[in-house]
């Protein structure tokens, strides 16, 4: 997450640190759109009932959450308006883009599985 904090008012940070947690499939962000919305609010104002149980489910889950967030980085799902698909140039490069994706995942099952057997 590049930015500085101090850059940017309350309500885009929420929404950044929002997205990462969503990222990183966080069980504490509502599901409910209003919910949702009030919680990242006070998450961004510091309140402890949102916070408290964010960090500690986070600190907990540390290593895994390192390799989701790697892995999210490579592996986000890309789907543009269907409007713009129409154009052929961009069907192919959202095609190669997703052979990317399998190859880079066979790549890390490769090897994850040899960094065990060592």
């Amino acid at each position: 997450m590049n930015g500085d904090v101090r850059d940017e008012n309350q309500e885009q940070r929420s929404n950044r640190i929002g997205a990462f947690l969503a990222m990183l499939k966080s069980p504490h962000i509502p599901l409910d759109e209003t919910t949702r919305t009030a919680w990242l609010n006070d998450f961004g104002e510091g309140v402890k009932s949102a916070v408290y149980p964010t960090f500690h489910w986070a600190l907990s889950g540390y290593d895994k959450l390192c390799k989701r967030a790697y892995l999210g980085k490579y592996l986000v799902r890309i789907d543009p308006p269907s409007e713009y698909m129409q154009d052929e140039t961009l069907q192919d490069l959202v095609e190669r883009y997703k052979e990317l994706q399998t190859e880079f995942k066979d790549t890390h099952k490769d090897f994850e599985s040899s960094k065990a057997t060592m």
